[in-house]
């Protein structure tokens, strides 16, 4: 039997409809039998499925078809599903009159399968019979204003408004929309600014030519925290750039991040960059940052932040300073060391700038904490070593740099400036930076 081109096309379409008509079939009937709501409208319209969220203003239904959210105004009625509203009677009955936290749990189980009718009764039958259940007036929404609890109403009446969840005077709900939307301002730019830097390390020379003019034109406040998070960046040429941008806007909320690099950069340049940049833009947290790495197991780094402290007339780094006056060093004993270790009344281990150190233990922890402000880590000793004091030149300059004063190394008469002269130049916003006993 022949059959034609076009009857077949059609016998085809008719099949696809017909499995299209039983698999809605077959969808309707599950939602059917499983607890569906209802939603009808004025308007004649009908929504079937299960209600996921509703308030005193909206309701929300997920349906085959997808989710919708009806203004109450729009809605003639609700319809629960059937097994929901039967178990939830099953209940009830069960529960005696009295028991008020049993009627609080049978509304919370409501409002976890959707009858928030029926949750709203039963928080509200504890509070007829408990009128200050605190868990059924927050489970209805009221908030305890000055030791009464107030409804939605009440609360507005006040002049207060709803922002997430928490009741604000419209002042402080508008600070609070700022905030977010500066917080959400920045997320994005985080992402653009990151997408940038990739873009800058490609191998094609369009691209990381249209990053770099892309970068340099931002001017949006909200992108400067995502543009100071790249002076953190592993590829020196996004660093670089980074560091054009912030000097181009003043960023100075890249301040602690240059102080980081000032500390931690291993290009010159690069560092040489971040301390010019941070004498412009210093602020109290950079400043922290410094102090923090004079006590850096590094020496390096130690003396990286004595220089920028100094470079920054730091005042309140004096006390920090005058302890990383000395610095201690350890070296092999050498033969004339012996001779005069042996000597009754000779070195000892804490005399002198050259205290031989006999209990050294190789195997032992190579890390040596002096004076609370430097940290020695030795490589592997071998043999007896000794301990050598000598005067910490950037130090010195440091300290001269930033009091006027100059007493060399002598950490006692530095420490008299400090206590009779020193402590009173500190101006309010140094004073938090200082030690703790160490302001006026």
């Amino acid at each position: 039997m022949l059959i034609s081109c076009s009857s077949y096309c059609g016998a085809r379409r008719t099949m696809k409809k017909l499995c299209e008509i039983v698999c809605v079939g077959v969808v309707l009937l599950c939602w059917g039998g499983a607890r569906a709501d209802e939603v009808h409208l004025y308007s004649g319209g009908k929504y079937t499925g299960t209600i996921t969220e509703e308030s005193d203003a909206r309701v929300t239904i997920e349906t085959v078809a997808g989710r919708f959210t009806v203004n109450k105004s729009e809605v003639s009625e609700i319809i629960r599903g059937s097994e929901a509203q039967q178990l939830y009677q099953n209940k009830r009955a069960a529960l005696e009159l009295a028991d008020i936290e049993a009627h609080y749990q049978l509304g919370i189980w409501c409002r976890a399968h959707g009858l928030l009718e029926e949750a709203k009764r039963e928080f509200a039958y504890c509070l007829a019979r408990d009128p200050e259940h605190d868990h059924a007036h927050r489970a209805l929404g009221h908030v305890k204003h000055q030791g009464r609890w107030l409804n939605e109403g009440e609360m507005r009446a006040l002049g207060y408004e709803e922002y997430k969840g928490r009741w604000l005077s419209p002042q402080e709900a508008e600070k609070a929309r700022q905030r977010d939307l500066k917080k959400q301002a920045a997320t994005e730019w985080s992402q653009r600014v990151r997408a940038l830097a990739r873009q800058l390390t490609s191998s094609h020379a369009s691209a990381r030519e249209q990053a770099e003019r892309k970068l340099l034109e931002i001017s949006d406040p909200a992108a400067f925290p995502a543009v100071a998070s790249l002076l953190d960046d592993s590829h020196p040429e996004v660093r670089w750039l980074a560091l054009q941008l912030v000097r181009r806007r003043h960023i100075k909320e890249a301040a602690p991040m240059l102080a980081e690099r000032v500390l931690y950069e291993p290009i010159t340049s690069l560092r040489d960059v971040c301390r010019a940049n941070l004498l412009d833009m210093r602020n109290d947290e950079a400043v922290k940052v410094l102090i923090k790495g004079l006590k850096n197991s590094n020496m390096t780094v130690s003396h990286r932040a004595t220089r920028a402290l100094g470079e920054l007339k730091e005042m309140s780094a004096v006390p920090y300073l005058i302890r990383c006056l000395h610095e201690f060093f350890l070296v092999p004993v050498t033969a004339e060391d012996e001779e005069l270790s042996s000597v009754p009344g000779g070195l000892d281990a804490t005399s002198g700038p050259a205290a031989v150190t006999r209990s050294f233990d190789p195997r032992g922890p190579r890390r040596d904490r002096l004076r609370e402000g430097v940290w020695v880590k030795e490589g592997e000793p071998r043999g007896d070593l000794k301990r050598v004091m000598r005067p910490n030149v950037d130090a010195i300059e440091a300290l001269q740099a930033i009091t006027g004063e100059d007493f060399g190394d002598d950490a006692a008469a530095w420490q008299e400036w400090w206590e009779s002269e020193g402590k009173e130049q500190l101006q309010p916003a140094q004073e938090e930076n200082a030690p703790p006993g160490q302001t006026p």
